[in-house]
This record gives structure tokens, sequence and C-alpha cells, in this order.
């Protein structure tokens, strides 16, 4: 729309975000900054890019639906009371964000996944506790949700380091971030604490970011080589999967 009107980048940006905050930053490609700015008439409230397309080509998005149900609070009308009531909301924004952006920033840069991935978790993590913390709270985790959470922590603990980060906005699916070589391990964990359909995995193996003839049976061979220590097997966790690389700019049709 944005190209039938002649509208410029910023034009364009700026109209995306009065409607979403995620359209706004999904515009350009490579990884972008949404930058608060300062103005009063949020004209210096833009997007940047930080790193072109390309730039972390090992980085996979596996995005894993737990509900397909509409939200008992929208996220503008829970952002709104989140602002209203929330003391905490206030002191991150003070005390936590400009940290956190810096340091996320220079782990993108430098593709530094442990990093990147312990700011990603922590930043999801707050955001649903400034949820909890408003009046009255807001709960848009499901038990499929605290599943994941759970069982994503115990792989990184197996592990040893980070292999994967979860990450949930103001709805109950789970936005994971992982590497390439890290998607059979993340999938074998899946398999044995989730019951994830063997359909989901072959849908991972034809997708536009993998090319794995044999996913299925390296997944199901691996599962009995899994243990999890305090994690606990659940049915019908994943309803559906979404498996990506990260960074595509979008493309006119």
């Amino acid at each position: 729309m944005g190209r039938l009107c002649n509208l410029n980048k910023d034009e364009i940006e700026r109209v995306a975000r009065l409607g979403s905050g995620s359209s706004c930053r999904s515009l350009l490609g490579g990884f972008i900054h949404w930058k608060a700015g300062i103005c009063a008439d949020g004209s210096d409230c833009c997007c940047e890019m930080i790193a072109p397309t390309g730039h972390w080509s090992t980085l996979r998005a596996m995005v894993l639906i737990t509900s397909n149900n509409s939200k008992d609070v929208g996220s503008t009308d829970g952002m709104r009371k989140s602002t209203q009531t929330s003391e905490l909301l206030l002191h991150r924004v003070k005390e936590v964000v400009p940290k956190r952006v810096s340091r996320l920033l220079e782990a993108i840069k430098s593709r530094n996944f442990e990093d990147f991935a312990t700011i990603t978790m922590a930043e999801s993590n707050q955001l649903h506790a400034i949820c909890m913390d408003t009046m009255p709270p807001l709960k848009y985790m499901n038990k499929r949700s605290w599943h994941l959470l759970r069982v994503m922590e115990a792989l990184n603990t197996s592990v040893g380091s980070k292999c994967v980060a979860y990450t949930f906005d103001a709805g109950p699916n789970c936005c994971l971030f992982l590497e390439h070589n890290s998607v059979l391990r993340v999938l074998t964990a899946l398999l044995k604490y989730c019951r994830l359909s063997t359909s989901l995995i072959d849908k991972v193996a034809t997708s536009v970011a993998e090319e794995w003839l044999d996913l299925r049976k390296e997944v199901v061979a691996l599962q009995d080589s899994i243990t999890l220590e305090g994690v606990e097997q659940m049915d019908h966790v994943i309803e559906d999967l979404i498996f990506s690389h990260v960074g595509a700019e979008p493309r006119v049709i």
C-alpha cells in the first residue's frame, strides 16, 4: 500500500506503527532496532537496520502454536492497563531497557548466541511479570506455554550453555530462537516431552529454512538419549509450528 501511495520509508513506518509496532519492525530486512525516540509527536520513533539480511545466516526462528483461541484481553488494551497501573513497568523503562538494548545490539552484531538468548528470555519473563503487576492482572501464558518454558530451560541446563531462547509476547504461543546446529536437539526434546507430531517435524524438514531428508528418522532415533531433569511429558502441547530463517525482508508482489 505504501508503494502504491508513493510513500517513503519513514512515512510507511509511521503509518504501520499506528496499527502495530511489530509491523513497523517488519518493513525492513535484516535485524532492526525500533527506537523509542523522545519527540512528543513521535517523529523520531523510527526503525534502523543494525545488521543486514544474511548477517546471522545460522539463526532460525521456530514458532510453536499452543492455542488459536482469541485472548481475553487484547494486546492494545493490556498495554494500556499496564502503562496506567504497573510500577514495575516504570522501573523497567528507566533502569532496565537502556542497558538491555545496548547489550542485545552488541550480541546481534557479534553473533553471540549465549548473550542473545539470555537477554531474550529475560525480556520475555519481565514482560509477563509486568502483566502480573498490572491491575487487574493479565495472564497470557497457558499451561502449555509454561511447559514449553520449562522444557527449554531444562534443555539449556542439560547442555551447559544456551542452545535455545524462548520468548512469549502477549499471548500463549512460543517463539524459539536457535542456531542451525541446535535444530535436531530442540526437536528431539519437543518430541519426547511435548509429544510433537512427526508431521510437524516433516514440516521443518521441508521448510525454506532447511533441507533435511532424514530429519524425522534422526529425531525419533535420538529421543531416548535425551533426559531433562524435573520435566514431565505432556500431550497436546503444540498445535502447529512455523520454521524460518531470521531477517528476510518483505517482498512487493
